[in-house]
């Protein structure tokens, strides 16, 4: 039994572990042998949350990858990391365009000058 299959039992067999459906993601390409299917599955636990990838290239080689709740949190954390920079530079732009156009920021009612 290889590492992937023997994460997979053993993270199905914690108490209070989720599943969830598995999502198919294939590539569009032309040629095909440059083609590729993922599969995705989450397997959420009291601990984290552990993330089984398949992959198969179009020559029907494939790579099974399990990633422990460590690194699920850490790719967790950089997508939240590019998410909020991504929010903050919108704003900032979305902030200069209504200064531009003589747009007056909100202000509270009753505050004092």
């Amino acid at each position: 039994m290889d590492r992937y299959t023997q994460l997979l039992k053993s993270a199905e067999g914690i108490p209070n572990s989720l599943r969830q459906r598995s999502t198919i993601i294939g590539t569009p390409v032309f040629a095909p042998e440059a083609r590729e299917t993922y599969v995705i599955e989450t397997l959420g636990t009291p601990e984290g949350s552990y993330i089984f990838l398949d992959i198969m290239d179009g020559d029907g080689q494939g790579q099974r990858v399990a990633l422990p709740p460590k690194v699920s949190q850490a790719i967790y954390a950089h997508r939240d990391r590019i998410v909020a920079k991504r929010v903050s530079s919108r704003a900032k732009a979305a902030a200069a365009t209504r200064k531009e156009r003589g747009i007056v920021p909100f202000e509270k009612k009753g505050a004092t000058p």
